[in-house]
């Protein structure tokens, strides 16, 4: 145990000097050969039923995708540490290489969670602070969006840990994990305008959920990350593994699911994860380990029904 700490006292060393430095600690720029992208807290892998490649180095929770762009988000430090040392990256790619990286964003929240393109800008879940913060591809600061209560001191707002969001069509979904594990409550998916005012509510009959996807037949899937599940919004629950499920993504051919180990928050981002490849009728066709739990997962080319821009370009 205390060469682990050692060696993660090094590796938070080492984050937080490429965060001072604005550096993007690429480690293969060899993206051939796979079709998705997962984040994990040791490092952003390519990966594929048959292996993975580490791509960058760090501890990175959001992925959304462009044409030739991956945008992640990375903590240079503890995540759930209120150092702000949170970053956004943004890594160009183009006939399978890397082509460049760099920092578009940082000073946020070291625990920031899924982020996606909306409507032209880049959407980050600043989980722990309740809000959403809005980036401008070209540049500039955040707008904020408290599509929640503040959870300003005083205010008896409950907090609900939004860790996910989804656009369909004029509506905005946030998923709440509602903190389950300390609260007993289960998640919930809650419904918003546009401008983001709150519509309603979906229950899920899940605990300390995570992701959202929306199926050809209208249906919303999320981790069921308690159980290891992955539950839709019709009532359906198929058991995925016996990790938690967080991390998804859903094409023509393939679900795939991350899993890491059910621990406390304080020590799971030492363990290792998996990424599990299921095909439409969730029947696991492959699986890869990876030395770190996984966060997100996505498809390289956007073609991915938990992309809000890719479902914009859908009937």
């Amino acid at each position: 145990m205390i060469a682990d700490q050692q060696s993660y006292r090094i590796r938070m060393a080492i984050a937080g000097h490429a965060y001072a430095t604005q550096t993007v600690r690429i480690a293969d720029p060899d993206l051939r050969g796979f079709a998705h992208i997962a984040a994990s807290r040791q490092g952003l892998f390519a990966v594929g039923p048959a292996g993975c490649r580490l791509i960058a180095h760090g501890q990175f929770y959001g992925i959304t995708v462009g044409p030739g762009t991956i945008w992640a988000f990375e903590a240079c430090d503890r995540p759930r540490f209120r150092s702000n040392r949170g970053r956004l990256v943004q890594i160009e790619h183009e006939a399978g290489r890397v082509t460049s990286a760099k920092v578009i964003a940082a000073e946020l929240d070291n625990g920031c969670h899924q982020i996606d393109l909306v409507d032209g800008s880049l959407l980050v879940a600043d989980t722990y602070n309740q809000r959403l913060l809005r980036f401008a591809l070209d540049g500039g600061g955040p707008e904020v969006i408290y599509p929640l209560p503040n959870l300003e001191p005083g205010s008896g707002a409950r907090y609900v840990h939004a860790n996910s969001l989804l656009a369909i069509g004029s509506q905005r979904y946030l998923l709440l994990h509602n903190d389950s594990q300390r609260t007993g409550r289960d998640s919930e998916i809650a419904i918003f305008s546009e401008g983001w005012c709150r519509l309603g509510t979906i229950p899920l009959k899940g605990q300390g959920c995570h992701s959202l996807a929306l199926l050809e037949d209208g249906t919303i899937m999320t981790c069921g990350s308690g159980r290891g599940e992955l539950i839709g919004t019709d009532g359906r629950a198929i058991k995925v593994c016996d990790r938690m499920t967080r991390g998804l993504s859903v094409d023509d051919a393939m679900i795939v699911v991350g899993a890491s180990a059910i621990l406390e928050r304080e020590v799971r981002d030492e363990a290792p994860g998996e990424v599990i490849f299921l095909d439409r009728s969730y029947n696991r066709i492959g699986s890869v380990e990876l030395p770190g739990p996984v966060m997100e997962v996505r498809r390289l080319d956007g073609r991915d029904r938990s992309l809000s821009a890719h479902l914009a370009t859908l009937a």
